[in-house]
């Protein structure tokens, strides 16, 4: 099992409610790259957070979510989903919460 940090913990479980998906864009400058869809939000308390798009890389290089290409008005964006390994992660990870 792997050891995930607050945010891949964060964003594995936000995944893993039903329909769940988050989608990123990328704008390619000549020395950086700017990812767009990675917005602060706000959990329950008020408290801000930000996705970073190494915690999703992390995430689909422990095949917890895959990714797929879509096209949106001619855009490229890339959507990210829980997979079954990632539910069931998640599923152990929060039942310890409750034993």
């Amino acid at each position: 099992m792997p050891k995930l940090s607050k945010e891949q913990f964060r964003l594995l479980l936000w995944l893993s409610i039903p329909s769940s998906f988050f989608e990123v864009t990328s704008d390619h400058h000549l020395h950086e790259v700017l990812y767009n869809g990675l917005h602060n939000y706000k959990d329950e308390k008020g408290e801000r957070y930000k996705f970073d798009i190494r915690t999703l890389q992390a995430l689909a290089g422990n095949k917890l979510v895959d990714f797929e290409t879509v096209y949106y008005c001619g855009l490229e964006w890339t959507r990210y989903t829980i997979t079954d390994a990632g539910k069931l992660l998640t599923l152990n990870m929060t039942a310890d919460f409750y034993v």
